[in-house]
């Protein structure tokens, strides 16, 4: 999926219910306007943790976020599980793809994502 096309299934999904046809309302853009933000896909276990971004806590359902270009921190905790918090930077248009699994607190292992933080391919 394309940044463009990511952006408007995201667009569509918190522009409200979906009408009876199925179809949810689509956003009209200018074209050839540049994006102006970037999206950031999680993928983290387990899925009971608890995600908090730039401070401030997320829906567990929203697993696909639309950022401003910047800085932003975020933070991952569950019962049980060591905290894991990491700053990242995004820019307009990029796609970033966070797939993490929480340490158990009991293991000596290091909290760390299964694979980088890093443009996805979709």
């Amino acid at each position: 999926m394309t940044a463009a096309a990511a952006g408007l299934a995201l667009s569509a999904l918190l522009a409200g219910p979906v009408g009876l046809d199925g179809n949810a309302p689509q956003p009209e853009y200018a074209p050839g306007t540049p994006p102006i933000y970037g999206l950031l896909w999680l993928d983290i276990e387990p899925s009971t943790a608890q995600v908090a971004l730039d401070g401030s806590e997320i829906d567990k359902s929203v697993w696909l976020i639309s950022l401003p270009p910047g800085t932003h921190e975020i933070h991952v905790r569950n019962s049980g599980y060591k905290l894991y918090a990491r700053q990242f930077s995004i820019a307009p248009g990029q796609n970033l793809e966070l797939k993490l699994k929480l340490a158990p607190m009991a293991s000596n292992a290091p909290v760390a994502p299964t694979g980088p933080v890093a443009p996805s391919s979709q």
